[in-house]
């Protein structure tokens, strides 16, 4: 499961789709960091790639490179999206998992992670969703066009987002 700590302040989010990446978001601003990369591979298909940020644990990117299967999703419910642009959010995932962090916050092993999750990805009418688990959404922290659906227990459950025309 991948765990958000938290959340950090966001100027803006990307979405772009075509036909050979399916959903890439990007949070900004990014500062010129290595990020820490987090591979998740889906039980049934699909390869999912998120950077964060090192030292706040923001998540700077996600980029749907091998598309996960169709499914339906079950326990998602509208982001109601908002009409004006206040919210700027991005989620802050748990860094201890690359190997604990230094004095300062900072992730101390910057090798990439692999995690195997059951991945699901549904194209709506104008919106993108891609599942983390099978887990309910209780909240939603939001970026102008994206919503990252968190579960009750904290988890990173959906990343949904209004697809570019």
């Amino acid at each position: 499961m991948i765990n958000v700590i938290g959340e950090d302040d966001c100027g803006s989010a990307e979405v772009e789709s075509d036909q050979w990446i399916p959903l890439k978001v990007s949070w900004w601003p990014r500062r010129q960091v290595r990020p820490l990369y987090l591979r998740v591979t889906g039980t049934n298909g699909g390869e999912i790639e998120l950077k964060v940020d090192p030292d706040t644990g923001a998540l700077l990117q996600l980029i749907v490179i091998d598309e996960p299967p169709a499914a339906a999703a079950a326990g998602s419910r509208d982001p109601a999206w908002p009409d004006d642009a206040l919210v700027k959010r991005t989620p802050t995932l748990d860094r201890s998992v690359w190997g604990g962090c230094d004095k300062g916050g900072a992730a101390t092993e910057t090798r990439p992670l692999f995690v195997v999750h059951d991945l699901m990805f549904e194209r709506r009418a104008e919106t993108a969703v891609l599942r983390f688990s099978k887990s309910p959404v209780a909240e939603y922290i939001r970026c102008d066009d994206v919503a990252v659906g968190v579960s009750a227990e904290r988890m990173l459950v959906t990343v949904e987002a209004r697809l570019p025309s």
